[in-house]
């Protein structure tokens, strides 16, 4: 039998780190290799993979052209507040981390949320070069997947052929039931925020609590113009779907 090839893509900030745990677990489960950021997403391999690259490169799409993944995006305002938080309190020390860590501290919180939208630009040519036109690949938003995560998983494990034939329904209840917020959080309700947890708070929607009108115009004017971004000028469903991350991310399905 020809091994399988399957995929998680996703970005940092952006639940991978309960993605990839639920992942690994429901792996095990199933007996499927999982590589981890792309190491091995290539080569055909003697076993069942499934390969998560938390840095979602459009590339990797073509370097294999048999596989199924899910690609995980969540609204990248929400990812600047986490970038904020994470990097003034939760994560642990280290050099690079010490000298931003040293500069938010010294800043105010309007001039730190400017200072993490800066650190995210780079996310924002990977989420507009990537092709959301993918037959191969499931579509969803990390808002989704915290709302109703059973629901979520079993769209995302069907897509994948995995749900039912090899994942049965008692055994991803079993998996998300150990990763819930509230056992990852320390008996925290999500909504509920302690800034120097990784699980900080769990609902979307911060960034209306940090951005205030600063942020919010600063946002939109150091990402007003998608179409610059190289690849798109001849792709209008990517230039829309980036207007819609800017100007209104509840419009993206």
């Amino acid at each position: 039998m020809t091994p399988l090839t399957y995929g998680y893509f996703g970005e940092h900030r952006s639940g991978s780190t309960w993605i990839v745990d639920v992942l690994h677990s429901i792996c095990r489960h199933v007996h499927i290799g999982m590589p981890i950021y792309g190491e091995e997403f290539g080569p055909e391999r003697g076993h069942d993979v499934l390969v998560v690259d938390v840095n979602a490169d459009v590339s990797r799409l073509e370097v294999i052209r048999t596989f199924r993944a899910f690609h995980v995006i969540r609204d990248p305002r929400d990812g600047v507040v986490s970038t904020y938080s994470s990097h003034k309190y939760s994560l642990p020390d280290g050099q690079w981390l010490a000298e931003q860590r040293a500069l938010l501290d010294q800043e105010s919180l309007k001039d730190a949320v400017n200072h993490s939208i800066d650190f995210r630009s780079e996310q924002f040519p990977r989420l507009a070069e990537w092709n959301y036109v993918d037959s191969r690949v499931y579509e969803t938003k990390f808002e989704n997947l915290i709302e109703d995560p059973p629901a979520g998983f079993r769209v995302v494990l069907s897509f994948l052929d995995l749900f039912l034939c090899r994942i049965t329904p008692p055994m991803l209840d079993e998996v998300l039931d150990y990763y819930t917020f509230q056992r990852l959080s320390g008996g925290r309700r999500r909504g509920q925020e302690v800034v120097f947890s990784h699980y900080r708070r769990g609902s979307p929607g911060d960034w209306r609590s940090y951005f205030g009108p600063r942020g919010t115009s600063y946002f939109k004017e150091r990402h007003r113009n998608p179409i610059d971004f190289p690849g798109l000028r001849d792709r209008p469903q990517q230039v829309a779907w980036m207007w819609c991350v800017i100007l209104h991310w509840d419009t993206i399905a």
